[in-house]
């Protein structure tokens, strides 16, 4: 009976062996995310950096475009400029109030 008793005490010790392994590398995973995660200010900082890039973008784009686009219809570059300003100002007027946070 003492030959089974040391078997069975060798069997619970390789069980809780094993399971301290799995916790410690439980830990180690759990420690890894932990270093990866971004915080959530980061994130809407980076959202609100990228709204304002995009709005600029689309501010500037009339400018770009106006000359080529009055020549291909026969119209004022400047008053082509205008119109297409006016119209993305209004629409950037809308993104603006839909800035994405978490």
């Amino acid at each position: 009976m003492h030959k089974k008793l040391r078997k069975s005490k060798k069997y619970f010790q390789a069980v809780l062996a094993n399971q301290s392994l799995g916790l410690q590398r439980d830990r180690v995973t759990l420690k890894q995310l932990e270093d990866s995660l971004v915080s959530r200010d980061e994130v809407n900082a980076d959202l609100r950096r990228l709204h304002a890039q995009i709005t600029a973008s689309w501010r500037a784009w009339p400018k770009q475009v106006a000359t080529e686009l009055a020549k291909r219809i026969n119209a004022d570059p400047a008053r082509v400029e205008v119109l297409l300003q006016k119209h993305i100002d209004e629409h950037l007027e809308q993104f603006a109030n839909d800035c994405p946070t978490l």
